[in-house]
């Protein structure tokens, strides 16, 4: 399976925001142990960093990028797939539409958000972490 996960889970799990942080560290784990397909979409990357700069040091913000690219492959779209952003705007936020187009690039199975309502128009379906993290065990368990 893959998915492209959000910023704001990315964020969670990173800053232990509660009460989202046990589902969001449960996601980067699957991740992380390869048992599914984790990437993130490239301009989500400066994102964190600069949404970071108020609780971190830049070295430490470029630490946890480090981590992050350990656990999820950074994925991009290409100058089709931008154009074709541009042009959609029944997207409120042009960043989630950049994110359907990376996660179409590389043909990703869910987004996974904790804002599911900002991919409310997106093509590849999103899903909010406990819901993913249902489908995820029982697939596992093959029901």
């Amino acid at each position: 399976m893959v998915i492209l996960v959000d910023a704001n889970v990315i964020l969670d799990y990173l800053v232990t925001r509660e009460p989202f942080f046990k589902p969001a560290k449960k996601v980067m784990e699957l991740c992380a142990e390869e048992k599914v397909q984790g990437t993130v979409a490239f301009h989500t990357i400066p994102n964190i960093f600069f949404i970071l700069r108020k609780v971190c040091t830049p070295a430490r913000r470029r630490e946890l990028l480090k981590e992050i690219c350990r656990m999820l492959t950074v994925t991009g779209a290409g100058h089709a797939r931008v154009c074709h952003a541009i042009e959609r705007e029944e997207f409120a936020g042009f960043e989630y539409c950049l994110q359907d187009e990376c996660a179409k690039e590389i043909q990703a199975d869910y987004i996974i958000t904790r804002n599911i309502q900002d991919f409310k128009h997106a093509d590849v379906p999103a899903m909010e972490l406990e819901e993913f993290l249902g489908l995820y065990q029982r697939l596992e368990k093959g029901l």
